[in-house]
């Protein structure tokens, strides 16, 4: 019989299983290469096939992602904070954080927001950081739309519109 220890934090899943460790996490290289290509046209808030290929365990999914839910409204306000006090160096960590837990639960288009953000702030750009962290919000709202309902592993699993 096979027992699963679950521990989750704002960046990731871990699970053990028959005292063997099996990591879901993204490398950040990974993610950033993922950030750094285009999104298809009307991307689902999360890729299904992605995250189903590295944790293939729907309870497990499920309870990921109501630790995401619990865990990134105060990463989200820490950066937003960052934000309005123009504090490069914490736009750059938290958007990072950002960008690596919605990788990890497959949320690519809130990964590559946050990806703009970190690679803006780390480049001391000069762009319109509020304009990027709406974009963010944007992303990350419809993130939570999709799992606020019960059955958001089925609704992914459907094939999605062209």
């Amino acid at each position: 019989m096979q027992t699963s220890i679950l521990f989750i934090n704002n960046c990731g899943v871990t699970t053990t299983t028959d005292n063997s460790r099996k990591t879901a996490l993204m490398t950040n290289e990974i993610i950033n290469a993922i950030c750094s290509s285009p999104l298809p046209k009307n991307a689902a808030p999360i890729d299904w096939n992605d995250l189903f290929e590295r944790i293939p365990d729907e309870p497990l999914l499920s309870q990921f992602a109501i630790s995401y839910k619990d865990n990134t409204p105060a990463l989200s306000e820490r950066l937003k904070n960052a934000i309005v006090e123009k504090n490069l160096g914490q736009i750059e960590s938290n958007a990072h954080a950002v960008k690596g837990s919605a990788a990890n639960l497959g949320a690519i288009p809130l990964a590559k927001a946050a990806w703009q953000l970190e690679n803006a702030a780390r480049k001391n750009s000069k762009v319109d950081f509020d304009l990027l962290f709406e974009q963010l919000q944007t992303e990350y709202t419809r993130l939570i739309d999709l799992l606020a309902h019960p059955d958001w592993i089925d609704r992914l699993k459907k094939p999605q519109p062209a």
